[in-house]
């Protein structure tokens, strides 16, 4: 997650992110804990991130086509992933 170095779209993803939860009905979460759960989130969605970052670029080479990309099971991986911590997303392009 940015640091002293947020740009506002950072802000706006984190806004975006927060309505999304707040639209789902009320929190057991105060602010600290929000901006917490924002940071567990981040971090797990940047880490899958990472370990896709490999295989899409041999894709975009043209070297690897054994597995077509499925929007679906990538956002179901990610859930899983930030349910093990305790998280959810929001929708947003995982590219």
């Amino acid at each position: 997650m940015s640091t002293a170095t947020d740009t506002r779209s950072d802000l706006e993803d984190f806004h975006r992110w927060l309505g999304e939860k707040l639209r789902k009905g009320p929190t057991k979460f105060n602010v600290a804990q929000s901006i917490e759960e924002y940071r567990l989130y981040c971090e797990a969605r940047d880490h899958f991130r990472e370990e896709l970052r490999p295989i899409l670029e041999r894709r975009a080479r043209g070297e690897d086509h054994s597995v077509p990309w499925d929007k679906d099971a990538f956002l179901a991986e990610l859930d899983r992933r930030l349910a093990e911590k305790g998280t959810l997303r929001h929708e947003q392009n995982p590219g």
